[in-house]
């Protein structure tokens, strides 16, 4: 599902009656989608800032950006972001706490 900012700008509207204007299958698009599935496996494993830092960079001054940014969103919502800690949290703590009780001389 796409948020109103993408949408809205390519629903036609007449009367009661509202419908998306549907993107033409043509070589252009399906170039820009490839183009866009190659960006999200590159960045496969690194974090999402510099993933939308790469999308910014790619979509740079378009006048496309919704569609740029509508297509990213599509393959953002197939994606599964992880959260890896620099450290392991258990021997981080095991360290921590192995050394015992923390005294300030000022308290």
């Amino acid at each position: 599902m796409l948020k109103g900012d993408l949408i809205k700008p390519r629903l036609t509207i007449r009367g009661n009656q509202v419908w998306p204007q549907r993107l033409p299958a043509d070589y252009r698009w399906l170039g820009v989608a490839g183009q866009l599935v190659g960006l999200f496996a590159r960045f496969n494993g690194r974090s999402r800032a510099t993933l939308y830092d790469a999308l910014r960079d790619f979509e740079g001054d378009s006048l496309d950006y919704p569609i740029i940014r509508g297509l990213a969103a599509v393959l953002e919502q197939r994606c599964t972001f992880g959260n890896e800690p620099a450290v392991d949290p258990v021997a981080l703590r095991e360290k921590l706490f192995g050394q015992g009780p923390v005294v300030w001389a000022d308290r």
